[in-house]
């Protein structure tokens, strides 16, 4: 499912991405570190995410040891 685009442009770190959870709720929209690329012989390099490290949530980035007190 694609991301609005206002939750795009939501200030977050620097080599992230927001992923859709696809559920409503608080922590619908993760943001994801980007871990790099891979390249595949003979196709486009597909990019990698790594572990979510923080959630939009109420239109600002929260990170995720500040996300309903979870670590």
């Amino acid at each position: 499912m694609a991301v609005p685009e206002h939750i795009r442009k939501i200030p977050r770190p620097v080599n992230t991405v927001v992923s859709d959870n696809g559920y409503k709720g608080l922590k619908r929209y993760a943001v994801r570190e980007r871990k790099g690329s891979k390249y595949v012989s003979g196709h486009n390099p597909q990019p990698q995410n790594g572990k979510v490290i923080g959630h939009i949530i109420n239109g600002r980035y929260v990170p995720l040891e500040d996300d309903c007190g979870e670590k």
